[in-house]
């Protein structure tokens, strides 16, 4: 793999007004050889109306819409950049409340050249929230298990090769828990590995609701989520109706 390889972005939303004009000109100025592509997943803000001002203003090189899920967003947003003239050897997936550092686009592409290497991810950091102990608990608990066991989740950036998402087809269409799954099918054609570099997840609803030390509550729950779905005991499905409809 080429050194200056071509990257493609592939930016799944949902309600994203928010934080959307921030990440993706963050990621298209701090980049090179790099073509972002977003897609909308049944939004009820302006995020659309969003996407099509950044697609005028040229940072976003395709964007599109498609049915609630964040896997169906994940897929189309993949699909849009595997059929672009851009042709990309490289596919970062990008959530859309997330900020790359500066020379992500160039980590991507070292972590992704070492020998065996399936999928690539980078670390893990919660923004604003300095004066938050629980949530920078939380942060360095996430860095220590991907360290630890090599679970990355998908707020973390995956990377993969364009022969590695065709290969595994792509993410499940499962309402939750799409990132593992598509983990796990990566890990069988090759070994996790961390670029390295810090990525920044700002969470907005936690710190507008106040949440201090129940962000750990809520990190155990996704946990004994996770466990529970790994071995079997429970499906995406059960898991989606528990954590969205309480």
């Amino acid at each position: 793999m080429s050194p200056k390889c071509r990257i493609a972005i592939a930016i799944p939303c949902h309600n994203s007004e928010r934080e959307l004009h921030q990440v993706v000109s963050r990621a298209f100025d701090y980049a090179v050889d790099v073509k972002l592509f977003a897609v909308d997943s049944g939004s009820t803000d302006s995020t659309w109306d969003i996407l099509e001002e950044l697609h005028r203003e040229g940072k976003l090189a395709g964007i599109a819409r498609c049915e609630l899920g964040r896997s169906n967003a994940l897929n189309a947003a993949a699909a849009l950049a595997l059929e672009s003239e851009w042709s990309p050897e490289l596919i970062m997936f990008l959530h859309s409340d997330t900020l790359v550092p500066r020379g992500y686009d160039q980590a991507a592409r070292t972590i992704m050249q070492r020998p065996g290497v399936a999928l690539g991810h980078f670390r893990f950091q919660w923004e604003g929230v300095e004066n938050n102990p629980a949530m920078q608990f939380n942060q360095w608990y996430v860095n220590q298990r991907c360290s630890w066991v090599k679970l990355p989740w998908g707020d973390q950036a995956f990377v993969v090769a364009r022969k590695t998402f065709e290969s595994v087809g792509g993410f499940p269409a499962i309402p939750i828990m799409e990132d593992t799954a598509f983990l796990l099918a990566c890990e069988k054609l090759g070994t996790t590995e961390c670029t390295g570099l810090t990525i920044s997840t700002r969470p907005a609803k936690l710190l507008e609701a106040g949440v201090h030390w129940g962000c750990l509550r809520q990190m155990v729950r996704n946990h004994v989520f996770t466990v529970c779905w790994l071995i079997g005991f429970v499906t995406s499905t059960q898991i989606y109706s528990r954590y969205y409809k309480g």
